[in-house]
């Protein structure tokens, strides 16, 4: 059974981001679990001259957590061609720690252009130094991000690559 860890860079409840999220955590077998981890909005900003004794609460529970799970999953939109600041933030606090290290991280970026954010999250996390795949990165953009009715995505590639990326999920 593999613990997974949910990040969403947006922080309306009702994004496509955080719909992206809850589609994956319904589709992933009942081998695993997933927690979306909706707090990254409610940490205080970062700043590196505090210790780590005296990290917030709130900061030393996300570290607890990332730490306790198998696998990092972001699903972020872009924001002004980057990374969403709160979902910067939260990578900001982990850089004096080691809890990424060699920890598998994936990530899909869900916005209307996107591939700004694509490179800027990818250069963020290589910091870290965690694990991480091409089966594991997607770029959802452009009309393929739009869905139907039922909540499907119109576009059958992105069907296709969001199918890929799951399977990389259940495999990994």
């Amino acid at each position: 059974m593999k613990k997974f860890m949910a990040l969403c860079g947006s922080n309306h409840r009702n994004s496509q981001n955080q719909k992206l999220l809850l589609d994956l955590k319904q589709s992933l077998s009942t081998n695993h679990t997933f927690q979306i981890y909706n707090n990254i909005y409610d940490f205080p900003i970062f700043h590196s001259n505090i210790e780590y004794e005296d990290y917030p609460t709130i900061i030393k529970n996300f570290m607890n957590d990332i730490e306790q799970s198998d696998h990092i999953v972001i699903a972020t939109p872009e924001y002004i061609k980057g990374v969403p600041a709160a979902l910067k933030n939260a990578l900001e606090w982990l850089v004096a720690s080691a809890v990424l290290y060699d920890k598998p991280v994936s990530f899909i970026v869900n916005s209307p252009h996107g591939e700004a954010c694509y490179q800027s999250l990818l250069k963020h996390l290589k910091i870290l130094n965690p694990q991480m795949q091409e089966e594991g990165m997607l770029l959802i953009s452009g009309k393929d991000r739009l869905r139907n009715e039922d909540g499907t995505f119109c576009s059958l590639k992105t069907q296709t690559e969001v199918a890929e990326f799951l399977a990389f999920l259940e495999k990994k």
